[in-house]
């Protein structure tokens, strides 16, 4: 199996609780039923947590990927609690490593 090599910048994006992963060669979608979590070793409360998701519903160059992972964290925990109503949005910036798997 070969690898597709750089894929370049991608988009991350959760919609009702789906995440999905877009590229300008494929898209996925992490599963997260099963998901790993890992606290992130910054100890800073606005940092996400690092996980290990499988990877679902894959098309292009991602049909190949079987997980994902998300590390080295900075930021993307809300200040305040901004959403009041289910189904409402809110935008958190951050920074992170993701790292597709082939195995």
């Amino acid at each position: 199996m070969t690898c597709p090599g750089p894929m370049g910048r991608g988009v991350h994006n959760v919609t009702q609780g789906v995440p999905t992963y877009t590229f300008a060669c494929g898209k996925m979608q992490g599963n997260t039923t099963n998901q790993i979590m890992f606290a992130n070793p910054s100890g800073m409360a606005a940092d996400l947590p690092w996980y290990r998701r499988d990877a679902i519903n894959r098309s292009g160059c991602l049909d190949n990927i079987r997980y994902v992972t998300r590390s080295n964290v900075q930021g993307g925990q809300p200040a305040t609690p901004t959403c009041n109503h289910q189904g409402e949005m809110t935008e958190e910036v951050y920074t992170a490593t993701f790292t597709f798997y082939q195995c």
